[in-house]
């Protein structure tokens, strides 16, 4: 078996750990996780669907479109939920919905990877996660930071969209190349998948520590 393909399925397989977490740990765990988990067993169903429908040649576009899209707004609602409901952000969040909206219906259209809104979203997503860790430097809420479930969630976002930024934005550009060259570029995604679960689950397990 071709090591792509090992990625390919320890990346599908990650979703398991943030979702086996509150398993472990037996507690209740804080709203803001619960969000993160069903975010992580929506990724883990989209992606088991997309293996199967495209060993049918089946395009699966529309179903990464659909994934990503959900991520996005459900991370951004992490944080506008915490910023208590800016009205910068809200203005913001009407604006993405309606770009990925046009994106997905009449730009792009949803049968290619929706490059320029994941790319934006990408970009949103930094600048504010970027916010928040100078938010914590500034008002230091505790002297045990790595206890805030938010910012694991945070490194998580840094690490998976700054390194996919570029990814998303040229995916359709690599498309057009050897298929060896697009399967290298998206073994990277999961390599970057997997650690976004990880950090992921490290976030549901100080979640749970937070409220003990």
């Amino acid at each position: 078996m071709k090591i792509t393909y090992v990625i390919m399925f320890l990346s599908v397989s990650s979703a398991l750990i943030p979702l086996v977490t509150p398993l472990v740990r037996k507690g209740k765990i804080e709203n803001q996780m619960r969000t993160v988990i069903w975010l992580v067993a929506i990724a883990l169903c989209c992606d088991v669907l997309s293996i199967y429908l495209g060993r049918s040649s089946v395009n699966t576009y529309p179903i990464g479109n659909l994934y990503l899209t959900i991520q996005f707004f459900m991370l951004y609602f992490l944080f506008y939920l915490h910023f208590e409901k800016s009205k910068i952000l809200r203005v913001i969040f009407i604006a993405s919905i309606i770009f990925y909206f046009l994106n997905f219906f009449f730009i792009q259209g949803p049968n290619v990877l929706n490059s320029f809104s994941n790319a934006a979203g990408g970009l949103i997503l930094i600048g504010i996660s970027l916010y928040y860790l100078y938010s914590l430097l500034h008002e230091l809420p505790t002297l045990h930071i790595y206890r805030l479930p938010l910012l694991w969630v945070t490194f998580a976002i840094l690490l998976y969209y700054a390194g996919t930024f570029f990814i998303f934005l040229f995916n359709n550009f690599f498309d057009g190349e050897t298929k060896e060259t697009y399967i290298v570029v998206w073994a990277f995604h999961n390599i970057l998948n997997i650690s976004k679960n990880i950090l992921f689950a490290v976030a549901v397990w100080q979640s749970y520590h937070k409220t003990t």
